[in-house]
């Protein structure tokens, strides 16, 4: 058995989902070899998706004798439609540490961090003025840099994190 490719998973999957052309059965409606049978590759892809919780088949396993049993409806999960999702759908957003900073706070601290750099006036000035017209596209990039920064920077970096972390 090999690893499916991404492309072939997310080609399974979007087949499993479009319920409207097979109305819950992708394996008996799906691929067939040229003997008119259902390829094992199809069983193992199915399977592999399942184990991942993608999609879930109502039986599908391999016997002793490496024959496939199975038993539709095989329908995509929630796991599986996030997954197709561009943005990865609510899987991601539940994964994702949201933290709010004030777009003028974050340009504040910019500023007077050029304020206080030792560098010539000139210079300063142009920084601080693509800093103050900076889009918050920029802005947020800025800030994950920032804090990738600042962590590597932490002095006793490891002693924080574990106090920080383990008490």
């Amino acid at each position: 058995m090999t690893i499916p490719s991404r492309k072939r998973m997310k080609d399974l999957l979007l087949w499993i989902s479009d319920t409207a052309s097979h109305h819950g059965h992708p394996i008996s409606k799906g691929e067939r070899d040229p003997d008119g049978n259902i390829p094992d590759a199809v069983f193992e892809d199915i399977k592999y998706l399942s184990d991942h919780g993608l999609c879930r088949a109502a039986y599908l396993e391999q016997h002793h004798n490496m024959d496939w049993h199975w038993a539709e409806p095989v329908r995509i999960t929630t796991e599986g439609r996030d997954w197709l999702s561009a943005d990865g759908g609510l899987t991601a957003e539940k994964k994702t540490l949201t933290i709010r900073f004030d777009e003028n706070q974050f340009k504040d601290l910019l500023l007077s961090k050029v304020d206080e750099a030792d560098a010539p006036e000139k210079e300063k000035s142009s920084l601080k003025e693509a800093i103050s017209k900076a889009p918050t596209t920029v802005l947020q990039a800025a800030l994950t840099e920032v804090t990738k920064a600042g962590i590597s920077f932490l002095p006793h970096g490891f002693q924080w994190l574990e106090k920080l972390f383990l008490g």
